[in-house]
């Protein structure tokens, strides 16, 4: 059989033929395409199409080997389609997802929601722990410091309520929750996520002076009724 018997479609055909009418006849070609097997399925291989030369050293034809990595391809799409529906799953999320180093607190990973909340893009949170010491409210940073090393050091996560300050230069507040991940005895990594509760936190605030003011009016109440 001829090569082209054992390509799937045409899209595999005019891919096979340019890499054909590009290749230079002196250089081994490597490259991945879909054959048809002896049953007629589809398996993807890795192609390698070396030069063969007569005695002369002039190129009289190519020498093809192609190994089946159908297994391989598999598990690439399974994994892409994984962290395409992860990605799909984060993006859901009405909270900001981060990964961070444990020991140096430099981001890995930061959710696109950043942006939503916060207003920075997702590359100006990557620069080392510098991130937290801007958008933590400078009178909440260092307790917040002290309870996250703390807990880390000993393998633990946390959940804390604290002020964070937009990009613009707003306030907001954060629930932030998080777990650490833990290898060989040895914390690594800090996966968590923070939620914003400015809105629950104003009605909180709101709830909590009209209690007071409540008490003072009761308080003064039963002084004039005694009185």
């Amino acid at each position: 059989k001829v090569m082209h018997e054992f390509l799937i479609d045409d899209r595999d055909k005019r891919f096979f033929k340019k890499v054909l009418s590009s290749r230079n006849d002196t250089i081994a070609e490597k490259f991945e395409i879909r054959l048809k097997n002896n049953e007629g399925k589809s398996v993807w291989c890795e192609a390698n199409e070396i030069p063969y030369m007569n005695n002369s050293g002039k190129v009289v034809g190519h020498i093809g080997i192609y190994t089946d990595k159908s297994t391989i391809k598999q598990s690439e799409f399974e994994l892409k389609e994984s962290k395409d529906k992860l990605a799909e799953i984060i993006q859901s999320i009405d909270g900001i997802v981060y990964e961070a180093n444990a020991e140096t607190l430099n981001i890995d990973y930061i959710s696109p929601q950043v942006e939503k909340i916060l207003g920075y893009q997702t590359h100006e949170c990557m620069n080392g722990n510098h991130f937290w010491k801007k958008v933590i409210h400078k009178d909440d940073l260092a307790w917040v410091f002290k309870i996250c090393v703390e807990k880390i050091g000993i393998g633990e996560g946390h959940r804390l309520d604290y002020r964070m300050v937009t990009f613009d230069g707003r306030i907001v507040w954060i629930r932030d929750i998080a777990s650490v991940i833990v290898k060989n005895g040895i914390p690594t990594k800090i996966c968590g996520i923070l939620v914003d509760i400015t809105e629950q936190k104003i009605i909180q605030e709101a709830m909590e002076q009209m209690e007071e003011r409540n008490r003072i009016f009761i308080d003064q109440s039963i002084s004039y009724i005694i009185m």
